[in-house]
């Protein structure tokens, strides 16, 4: 990446330098010199926040340098964040208009965000600055393929094909036809055989990967997933998909070793939080919880909060409050109010009610949207059968954090406590839609129609989850 956008800033370095040799250059030039350097310093050493901190600081210096803002949409994209790399790269689109390389990746972009309409748009806009462009043909059937117009999709691909025939894109979608037309066998033959060509193709490996799960072979699936883990080793995204499909697949001694080696003082937490609820939901047994117990003890303090909330959830309060005390200390304050919330949780599930209520009331008074407290307010609501603030205090929690699936959960599980199974089952309803492809909303509506009997409503909702399933691997490919 570096290497690239040197390459483009190439001129621009030599101008500065021939300004500071010949004239002086005034403040602001001095000031693009500078924060070049430091995205330099941060590009070569792979530090991508830095280096995103350094194109900001270069873009608000002077916003109007095409070059500055389509090198920092392409950091964002590395960095997952697709807003941001969206608007970023848009403004660099109205600087340069003519740029193929920024239309294709707007084209992609508006693929993953399902908008399909910007998508073709920006493919006819590269077919005016580079007619003949494969990734016009591209986008088209990919647009197709979202719409299940399959013939079309396959129509795109083959005439890619005709010009190229290694083309992996246009296997990739001629797979996904095959796939949708009722012929998975054939899909999965195509996509060996292109891996067997080209072994670190990654896109063919995931969709493999996706083929074999929905064939229910698990073990090929996982085999797949490890694959491209291996291609893409530094990627921790790849690792939490090869250890959860190792898992599933039965291979839990590799998924245990990968899944320790994707925990350290140095990970972010959202990693340590994917990696836990991977041992929450497909590891059983009491190692897990010991193991989290030792790794808790050496965690930053950053990291403890997601260990605490592990072993609560997991049926080891004792463990999280010990872990958490020595942050705690004795009261509730604004620089521990974070996990003071977790260890009032801990203790009303350790059954201490009334030094629990003490830390709840502290934390609210402190910070009244405390979800961690607001949870163990609703189990403590419960526990006394008072339904009623119980109830208003879930709602509270998923009016905070819409996209927590762990709250719609215990929405309806409160209404259930409180004996409206209507209630508890639209909450359900609502959160499947709101929450496309999460399992663990899928799995807890699917246990409550098989309790009410509702077998046509468990096909469907079966369907459609299989559905978005394919909806969500189609988008790893682009």
């Amino acid at each position: 990446m570096y290497k690239m956008f040197a390459n483009r800033l190439k001129n621009v370095t030599l101008a500065l330098a021939l300004c500071f040799l010949l004239t002086g250059c005034d403040r602001k030039e001095a000031k693009v010199q500078a924060a070049f350097a430091e995205y330099q310093a941060a590009a070569s050493s792979g530090d991508l926040a830095a280096a995103r901190d350094a194109l900001l600081r270069l873009t608000a210096i002077d916003e109007d340098v095409a070059d500055y803002w389509a090198e920092l949409g392409r950091v964002q994209l590395a960095l997952g964040a697709y807003p941001d790399a969206y608007f970023a790269l848009t403004r660099a689109l109205e600087l340069n208009r003519s740029s193929p390389d920024l239309l294709r990746i707007l084209a992609q972009l508006s693929l993953r965000a399902d908008r399909l309409d910007l998508a073709e748009d920006y493919a006819e806009q590269l077919d005016l600055v580079a007619p003949g462009d494969v990734a016009v043909r591209l986008t088209k059937a990919m647009v197709a393929l979202r719409q299940n117009n399959l013939e079309e999709a396959s129509a795109q691909s083959a005439e890619i094909l005709k010009a190229d025939p290694t083309n992996s894109d246009a296997r990739l979608i001629e797979s996904q036809v095959l796939q949708r037309s009722g012929r998975p066998a054939e899909a999965i033959a195509l996509l060996e055989k292109q891996v067997a060509l080209k072994s670190e193709d990654i896109p063919a490996h995931r969709a493999l990967a996706a083929l074999y799960e929905e064939a229910d072979n698990l073990k090929k699936s996982a085999e797949h997933r490890r694959r491209v883990y291996a291609l893409r080793p530094d990627a921790a995204e790849e690792g939490v998909r090869a250890v959860e499909a190792s898992f599933r697949a039965g291979d839990v001694e590799w998924a245990q070793e990968a899944s320790i080696k994707l925990l350290g003082p140095k990970v972010p937490a959202a990693q340590v939080r994917a990696v836990l609820t991977l041992w929450e939901d497909e590891w059983s047994g009491a190692e897990r919880v010991r193991l989290a117990r030792r790794l808790a003890q050496a965690a930053p303090v950053s990291q403890k909060a997601e260990f605490a909330q592990f072993l609560i959830r997991t049926g080891a309060p004792a463990d999280a409050a010990s872990i958490l005390a020595p942050i705690v200390g004795t009261t509730a304050d604004r620089r521990n109010v974070q996990h003071a919330g977790i260890y009032a949780h801990a203790l009303v599930d350790m059954g201490k009610v009334e030094e629990a209520r003490r830390w709840i009331d502290e934390v609210l008074a402190i910070d009244q949207d405390n979800v961690d407290a607001l949870r163990a307010t609703v189990r403590l609501d419960v526990r006394r059968k008072d339904f009623e603030i119980a109830i208003n205090d879930a709602q509270k929690i998923v009016t905070l954090v819409p996209d927590s699936a762990e709250d719609r959960l215990l929405l309806s599980r409160t209404y259930a406590a409180a004996g409206d199974r209507r209630e508890a089952e639209r909450v359900l309803w609502q959160a499947f839609h709101d929450l496309p492809g999460d399992r663990h909303v899928y799995v807890a509506l699917q246990q409550f129609l098989i309790a009410s009997g509702d077998i046509d409503g468990r096909k469907r909702v079966a369907s459609e989850f299989a559905e978005r399933r394919r909806a969500s691997n189609l988008k790893d490919l682009i």
